[in-house]
């Protein structure tokens, strides 16, 4: 009797495990779709966790003994660290000590339409040395607030519908693309406010700043990330920057293809995690960021002095702090 029972516990476990096995398949038949299309490339949002899943499923198909579903478990694996490996090798060229002639700090921040406090944010870049400040997806209250307070600060500014970019130097508005939506409702192109700043002993630089739309709203951000390249191609030179929250990860097909498309320019946020920051999202409070969903790209005539996230400011995401040399 005892054989039996142990038998048939065996059976259903064996009968889960495949179950969890034909689900691991599946997904990646479907996030494969995410090559053509921005509904299947949310799987590949989140490349990191389906590699510890794989990892998981490739120990228990050890445990039993079923080698056929070990190897697709390490396929699996291998696939996924196909697409992150990058992220964590190829690094931008850093400046050396002797390049360090100009300096630019900056940050992009993401403020969050949800959150409505200002005194984090404020007592923050009071202990900073930033010479820009670039805001996406900031609500109408906050950004009445923090429009006053930063302007004393960085007297030099441009305002759009979704993004805000102040300054210590002088800049003009190099171009203000708002966004487009269609008949349905889904905002097809989103906005992309950019300035020009003049750098004192150095050249002016152009800086444009932009927010896409949520993965989980795929019509809209699918024909955004297409339309984008485009769309900023005639601002894009040796001394450009385009920063901001592009809601896509390193390692899904969306942003690879931004990637390619914005060349010269070089994405300079290599898996830096800057999503969910402490604060409820979906009911929980999170530790540590997962996902890198913000992303900086600068030109040829700038090098990397370091890029790294802020501490929390009331918003779901983490701001970028970067320190770029300019030639």
């Amino acid at each position: 009797m005892k054989s039996v029972k142990a038998n048939q516990w065996l059976e259903r476990k064996c009968s889960i495990l495949y179950l969890l096995n034909g689900a691991a398949v599946g997904l990646f038949i479907l996030s494969e779709f995410g090559r053509w299309h921005q509904l299947f490339d949310i799987l590949n949002q989140f490349r990191p966790l389906i590699a510890v899943g794989a990892i998981v499923l490739a120990m228990l198909n050890f445990v039993v003994r079923d080698f056929r579903f070990l190897a697709a478990a390490v396929a699996l694996l291998a696939i996924q660290l196909y697409h992150i490996a990058p992220e964590l090798t190829q690094q931008p060229i850093q400046a050396h000590r002797g390049e360090l002639r100009t300096n630019l700090r900056f940050v992009s921040f993401n403020a969050w339409e949800m959150n409505h406090s200002s005194e984090k944010l404020m007592r923050w870049l009071d202990t900073t040395d930033l010479d820009m400040v670039a805001i996406q997806e900031i609500n109408p209250d906050l950004r009445t607030r923090v429009a006053a307070l930063l302007v004393k600060r960085f007297p030099f500014f441009e305002v759009g519908e979704d993004n805000l970019i102040f300054s210590r130097f002088p800049l003009a508005r190099a171009a203000h693309l708002p966004e487009q939506v269609d008949g349905l409702g889904h905002t097809i192109e989103q906005e992309i406010l950019a300035v020009q700043v003049t750098i004192p002993h150095s050249a002016p630089i152009t800086l444009a700043s932009v927010h896409f739309a949520y993965p989980f709203r795929p019509h809209s951000q699918t024909l955004q990330l297409q339309r984008f390249p485009g769309r900023i191609r005639p601002l894009v030179h040796d001394r450009t920057i385009v920063l901001g929250d592009f809601n896509a990860t390193p390692w899904s097909f969306g942003l690879a293809r931004v990637d390619q498309a914005l060349a010269p320019l070089t994405r300079i946020t290599r898996a830096l995690p800057t999503w969910p920051a402490p604060v409820p999202v979906f009911g929980i409070i999170w530790p540590l960021p997962l996902l890198p969903i913000d992303h900086v790209y600068i030109g040829k005539a700038m090098r990397l002095v370091t890029v790294v996230p802020g501490p929390p400011l009331g918003s779901d995401h983490y701001p970028v702090v970067v320190h770029v040399a300019l030639d």
